[in-house]
């Protein structure tokens, strides 16, 4: 790909740096407790090594953008997928890519080969991570589960009585159901992204 297009993306992904550092101080200075949120922990350890990684590539402009494209080609979606179950709102500031900057982001990744589809995929991923939006999820109640279990050895029965999210003053096995299918697809996830927590 030609250099002035490493150039121009590289110019255009400096305006994301200062939130970048803002989530790496805040992560580092506000760190969840490795013993009562062991899972909270480990992610947020995976989410901060890949920022610096990021973070590193930006500041060292076109070259270093090149290197990141080479050796971690799956980091822009890591960071979003794994941004979703750590960030909270007010950790940062939102800084908005202007309608021109998605545009050239959006033809240099058409640049290096990228569908269309996938290219819009990446777009709105990059668009999540530096604005923190989404859609309402379940995420941080099922990470505040899985740390509950992990660190207390809480059983899914126990867990359905303490911190179901349903609403209701009785839980029943469906309630225990429910939780035990959002943190197993929790743990898959961690599995896939080789993110682990040492039990306590």
């Amino acid at each position: 790909m030609p250099s002035d297009k490493w150039e121009k993306f590289a110019e255009v992904v400096r305006a994301t740096e200062p939130d970048l550092e803002q989530q790496i101080v805040y992560l580092q200075t506000k760190p969840p407790d490795p013993l009562k949120q062991p899972v909270s922990s480990a992610l947020a350890r995976a989410y901060l090594s890949r920022l610096e990684i990021h973070l590193d590539a930006i500041r060292r402009g076109a070259e270093g953008l090149k290197d990141e494209y080479r050796n971690y080609p799956t980091l822009l979606q890591e960071l979003q997928e794994i941004g979703v179950w750590i960030r909270r709102r007010g950790a940062g500031q939102k800084t908005q890519l202007a309608t021109a900057d998605e545009d050239s982001i959006g033809d240099w990744l058409v640049s290096t080969g990228r569908s269309y589809s996938k290219t819009k995929q990446m777009l709105r991923q990059m668009r999540q991570l530096i604005t923190g939006r989404g859609a309402p999820n379940k995420r941080p109640e099922t990470l505040r589960m899985l740390d509950a279990k992990t660190s207390q050895g809480l059983s899914y029965k126990e867990l359905a009585s303490k911190m179901c999210d349903c609403g209701l003053r009785q839980h029943t096995e469906y309630c225990e159901e429910r939780i035990r299918k959002r943190i197993k697809d929790l743990e898959k996830f961690l599995t896939r992204h080789r993110i682990s927590s040492i039990p306590i």
